[in-house]
């Protein structure tokens, strides 16, 4: 009994420092998805600044996963790169 309990406190971690996972970026298809669903809801502006899409596009998040936001679609939005900084 007594080398199980001093086993378990061995094994137990500080929440701190365990790092939250972070899951990966949409890539290839997953992400030409993502795109085509939001121009089809938003059309081709940028959701920041109002002006045309071009080929600097970036899938930006309108409330942070920070400050406990998600990555559903309602969620995201098509910008410019530099209209999000």
């Amino acid at each position: 009994m007594r080398k199980r309990r001093q086993a378990a406190k061995r094994e137990a971690v500080p929440l701190a420092s365990v790092r939250p996972w972070k899951p990966a970026r949409p890539k290839g298809e997953v992400r030409a998805a993502i795109v085509s669903l939001l121009l089809d809801r938003d059309g081709p502006r940028c959701h920041w600044c109002r002006r045309p899409l071009g080929s600097d596009v970036s899938i930006e998040h309108l409330r942070p996963l920070s400050r406990g936001g998600g990555n559903d679609l309602d969620n995201l939005a098509l910008a410019h790169r530099g209209c999000n900084k």
